[in-house]
């Protein structure tokens, strides 16, 4: 019994552990953001507005995604949804968090 528990966890301990740190990293992210927006001067109102859409689009993202797995597969659409997860927190590195008005005042 101990090995068949043990072959049947094997598979999906890798897509567990994917998952925890997509999660992990997701909710870091939750943190990160607004801390960033009100270092560099940005209304709390324009904060709280841009992470309710951030949330909203992780929200109805949910709804989406099972067309995309069932369209190509869970493996491939996990892959793509880390990746493009991952493309985008990279890239709020590239971004200046500085608001419009501050270079002239």
């Amino acid at each position: 019994m101990a090995q068949t528990v043990r072959t049947l966890h094997a598979p999906v301990k890798a897509l567990f552990s994917g998952t925890t740190l997509l999660i992990a990293r997701n909710s870091l992210l939750g943190v990160i953001l607004p801390l960033r927006m009100e270092a560099a001067g940005y209304p709390v109102a324009l904060t709280g507005v841009v992470m309710a859409v951030y949330y909203m689009g992780l929200a109805f993202g949910g709804l989406y995604t099972k067309r995309v797995i069932l369209r190509i597969g869970h493996i491939r659409a996990f892959s793509a949804f880390a990746a493009l997860m991952a493309a985008v927190c990279l890239a709020y590195g590239f971004l200046s968090f500085q608001p419009h008005g501050s270079c002239c005042g």
